[in-house]
């Protein structure tokens, strides 16, 4: 089941790469997306794969638990979870439901662990709902510099607690401030309004429609969704039994200097995801994208690797090692050894 339209848009999102990335990676029998997000690449599979009716293996992750219980719902429940996102937009709505989710966000994570089959219709449609009429980022992250007291919102004024939001509104349609719930805070904001509005698609049977097509989606390959660390979704277990080739697609979070990542990455993750594509990078059973920004990974093209530049806007993009550099934060994919070059991938096309 191919989708062209996707859910709701994501800060960092690869929807432009993703045709890229699937020229590189191929038909590939097992595909693995430890980073989920907008999952921008996993949507727009190209419909050519679902063509001869033979199911692939998938394994989708995210360590947020709101996305995780969205796929999930989606999956099990697709018309309860258009019920929830089906809603006009209200800037008092967006946020009371904002309020209401950071405070359902706390022990998400626990629960969806606890039980594989866990979700919730509600968190998924509104948190969708959301997502698609908030304009920036920081949708129930938990920062900002309001409170909810005795059921009234309040804004901090402790300088101690040092996370101030001192951020101007934005002109028009776009607004900014902050909120939270029992210490958990959340940026209040005008709905997006006009030609801004991302919105869901409608509402009513359109929208059951569509969120139907995403469950078919998720259930047409064998696919399976975690919550989690991101090296859970890498282990022999749970990729090369499963079919040859495996594509793994790794869009870690990374910031705008790669001196940043080196000096705040308490997680490790850069390191980690770098050191692992060193050792599977050999492996001819994997093809691997990595994404990133320039210069984060330049040391994995010494070791065969391809990079290819591309901008957030799709205005650029080439294969040369050599241009694009002066830019530091323009974005990169790097592609393994063993991806496809685009001569490849037509002449298996032409063997099926």
């Amino acid at each position: 089941m191919h989708i062209e339209t996707l859910p709701y848009t994501y800060f960092g999102g690869k929807r432009a790469v993703a045709s890229i990335v699937w020229e590189r990676l191929g038909d590939v029998k097992a595909y693995v997306e430890p980073f989920f997000g907008g999952g921008a690449v996993f949507w727009l599979r190209p419909q050519e794969h679902f063509a001869s009716g033979e199911r692939r293996w998938e394994l989708l992750n995210d360590i947020d638990g709101m996305i995780v219980n969205f796929l999930r719902a989606v999956y099990h429940d697709p018309e309860a979870v258009a019920h929830y996102a089906g809603w006009h937009i209200t800037e008092v709505d967006l946020t009371a439901r904002h309020i209401w989710l950071v405070h359902q966000k706390e022990n998400l994570v626990q629960r969806l662990e606890a039980d594989p089959e866990h979700y919730d219709a509600k968190i998924a449609g509104w948190w969708v709902w959301g997502i698609n009429n908030w304009i920036g980022g920081e949708w129930c992250s938990g920062n900002g510099t309001w409170t909810l007291q005795d059921g009234v919102l309040v804004k901090k004024k402790s300088v101690d607690e040092k996370r101030i939001d001192k951020r101007k509104p934005r002109i028009g349609s776009q607004t900014g401030g902050c909120l939270s719930v029992n210490g958990k805070e959340i940026s209040k904001r005008k709905p997006q309004i006009g030609s801004h509005a991302r919105g869901c698609l409608s509402t009513g049977s359109e929208l059951i429609s569509y969120f139907e097509k995403l469950s078919l989606r998720l259930r047409g390959n064998a696919c399976k969704i975690i919550c989690g660390d991101w090296k859970r979704c890498v282990t022999p277990s749970c990729t090369v039994h499963t079919g040859i080739p495996v594509g793994v697609f790794l869009d870690p979070p990374y910031g705008s200097d790669r001196d940043l990542v080196y000096a705040y990455d308490d997680t490790g993750v850069y390191l980690e995801v770098l050191n692992w594509c060193k050792e599977k990078g050999r492996d001819d059973r994997f093809r691997i994208a990595l994404c990133g920004y320039a210069g984060y990974y330049d040391e994995l093209e010494s070791l065969g690797w391809t990079p290819y530049y591309w901008s957030t806007n799709g205005g650029y993009g080439n294969q040369s090692q050599k241009r694009g550099r002066v830019n530091k934060h323009r974005e990169v994919v790097w592609f393994s050894p063993h991806c496809l070059q685009p001569t490849q991938q037509l002449e298996l096309l032409l063997a099926d």
